[in-house]
């Protein structure tokens, strides 16, 4: 199986190389596109830039994958023992048997990367160890952390890119429509109502 995704930047790339972000060291890519475009559109200096976006196709059939969005209880945190981390390890293991130690994707990134858990220099989540266990990839909500690029399928430019327009105005007319109805029911008149939307 493989899943298309989005990189956003100020120009477009033959191939794409780790960099670091808050977590950790990757390739960093999203499953939506308006947050692609989004990152592009404002370098890290904070000026406007034109989008370039590039499609990419990751084939995630039987790889490893950290899922933070999986509600399935798969990650072992003895597999994670350090001698940082040990004490509190043995302790959640010993008070509460397996349940203790097995979590989902979400709550085993808190204990270890967390409040509780060692911070390393390179971002919240230490990808060279995910890496050491056989991780190629970190699933986090809208973005998608590619460790290993050999997973990555092909990259292409994304061109024209998609307007949003028509959703933005979808967007405001439902919020007119709502305000409308909000203001009708203070017992604003028609008259009054349509002048005052008017001015909006």
């Amino acid at each position: 199986m493989s899943e298309i995704f989005y990189h956003g930047g100020p120009k477009f790339f033959d191939k794409l190389t780790p960099g670091r972000g808050i977590d950790g060291k990757g390739i960093y890519l999203t499953d939506d596109l308006q947050r692609a475009i989004m990152y592009a559109s404002k370098g890290i200096d904070g000026v406007e830039r034109t989008p370039h976006i590039m499609e990419v196709n990751v084939n995630t059939d039987g790889v490893k994958v950290w899922d933070a969005k999986s509600e399935t209880a798969n990650i072992d945190l003895r597999d994670f023992m350090n001698e940082t981390n040990k004490h509190w390890i043995n302790e959640l293991q010993e008070k509460y048997g397996e349940k203790g130690v097995i979590h989902t994707g979400s709550s085993a990134m808190q204990y270890l990367f967390g409040a509780n858990g060692e911070r390393r220099n390179e971002g919240l989540i230490d990808t060279q160890m995910l890496k050491d266990l056989g991780y190629k990839a970190i699933r986090k909500w809208h973005d998608f952390i590619v460790l290993d690029d050999s997973i990555i399928q092909s990259i292409k430019p994304l061109e024209p890119l998609p307007t949003s327009k028509k959703t933005n105005e979808n967007k405001y007319s439902k919020e007119l429509l709502n305000l409308k109805s909000s203001l009708n029911k203070l017992g604003i008149r028609k008259k009054e109502l349509d002048s005052l939307i008017g001015k909006i």
